[in-house]
C-alpha cells in the first residue's frame, strides 16, 4: 500500500510541476511566486517522505515471515 501512495505523490503530483518548471517559461504560480521554496517543498517530498514509504514499504515486505522465507531461501541455494 505504501508503494501505492508513494508512486501516487511521485507520478501524480510532483512530476507534472517537475515539468513545468523545468520548462524555458514555467507557468506554474507555486513556482514564479517563489521558486525557492517550490523546490525545497518538492526535495523535501522525494528526499524525505518518499524515501521513508520506499523504507517502510521494503522492511513490512522483509518482516512477512511468508515472504521472508522465500526470498531467504531463493538466496541461501535452496
Amino acid at each position: 500500500m505504501l508503494l501505492a501512495i508513494a508512486a501516487f505523490v511521485v507520478v501524480g503530483l510532483h512530476l507534472p510541476s517537475f515539468a513545468g518548471a523545468m520548462r524555458d517559461h514555467p507557468a506554474a504560480v507555486q513556482y514564479l511566486s517563489n521558486p525557492t521554496a517550490f523546490w525545497l517543498v518538492r526535495f523535501m517530498d522525494l528526499g524525505i517522505v518518499e524515501f521513508d514509504h520506499l523504507c517502510e514499504s521494503d522492511s513490512a515486505v522483509t518482516r512477512n515471515p511468508v515472504i521472508a522465507d522465500s526470498t531467504t531461501a531463493n538466496h541461501a541455494g535452496g
